[in-house]
């Protein structure tokens, strides 16, 4: 939950299909992008390990799928 006033409270969706990652804009006022392309809210992107996603103009958020966020703690945490 981000309280940030460019943020909507429906942003983005993150789910899993078939083991795959996807997302989607929930209809946000102030856009989603996945790797700088914009999200809409019927086109579900699939989204892998270090793809990037902008939530309006001020979050920027780096995917790492449950599955692999482990290693990656591991190896960027002290």
């Amino acid at each position: 939950v981000f309280d940030l006033p460019t943020i909507s409270s429906g942003q983005v969706q993150l789910f899993q299909r078939d083991g795959q990652w996807f997302a989607t804009d929930e209809g946000s006022r102030n856009g989603t992008a996945l790797n700088g392309l914009a999200l809409t809210k019927d086109d579900p992107r699939p989204v892998r390990d270090g793809d990037v996603l902008h939530l309006s103009k001020h979050v920027t958020l780096v995917f790492h799928s449950p599955e692999s966020l482990g290693s990656w703690l591991l190896q960027h945490v002290p």
